[in-house]
């Protein structure tokens, strides 16, 4: 899974969610779409911006972020306040998802079940309101399935060697050097992100840096700084 950073700008300011309870899923209505073009057609209806939190793509493991994940969505009338809004691109009324999408899907789930606890409630757009989405295609409940067995799985303790870290601690977009080529092994050994190790902090390095500040829960502004190597010191896999 690949989380892109795509910065949208949102009309007015958005509101921090002060809980988070549950997961809704939608699908797009559309057999082809972007977080970009779902932002243009939910600022057509007068809203700030793209009302879900993520838009899961169609091919190449990528998943777009919509609004922060902290704030409060526009993606089910009364259920804003406390629930993230997953988005997948598709119409799931006339067409069958690919494994591919679904795989990305459940890695995002399980992503977000990291942050907010397993227990975190997942439900369909159609639970909670007269709609039929996310489609009667939708494989909804081998999203269920899944997870509901890798909750179950023991986890092994990994025996593998703990990658260098970078001795400053203080990197960022357009830095370069051995301390972002260590910077660069570390988020690959942690999330798996396919990073080129060229030690040249650019646009996806950043967006690993992102992601794990998000899973961290520390703040997510992409720059590497003290807090965050201070974390990735005491991470375990």
């Amino acid at each position: 899974m690949n989380i892109v950073q795509t910065n949208l700008k949102f009309k007015n300011p958005l509101q921090k969610r002060a809980s988070t309870k549950k997961i809704i899923i939608h699908h797009a209505d559309a057999t082809v779409c972007n977080a970009q073009m779902i932002h243009s057609w939910h600022n057509a209806r007068g809203w700030s911006g793209m009302g879900y939190h993520y838009l899961v793509r169609k091919e190449n493991g990528i998943v777009e972020t919509g609004r922060p994940i902290d704030t409060i969505g526009a993606h089910c009338t009364g259920q804003n306040s406390d629930s993230i809004g997953i988005c997948f691109e598709g119409n799931f009324d006339q067409e069958k998802m690919t494994e591919e999408q679904l795989q990305t899907g459940k890695e995002l789930i399980a992503y977000l079940r990291g942050i907010y606890g397993a227990n975190i409630k997942i439900v369909r757009h159609k639970d909670l309101m007269a709609t039929s989405c996310p489609g009667k295609y939708f494989p909804f409940g081998e999203l269920i399935k899944v997870e509901t067995t890798k909750k179950k799985a023991k986890k092994e303790k990994y025996k593998g060697k703990f990658p260098t870290l970078p001795t400053k601690g203080y990197l960022e977009l357009y830095d370069r050097g051995v301390n972002v080529k260590y910077l660069q092994q570390f988020l690959n050994w942690y999330g798996n992100y396919n990073l080129v190790i060229d030690g040249d902090f650019g646009q996806k390095t950043l967006s690993a840096v992102k992601n794990f500040q998000t899973a961290n829960k520390l703040t997510v502004d992409g720059v590497f700084g003290a807090k965050s190597l201070k974390k990735a010191k005491s991470v375990k896999r």
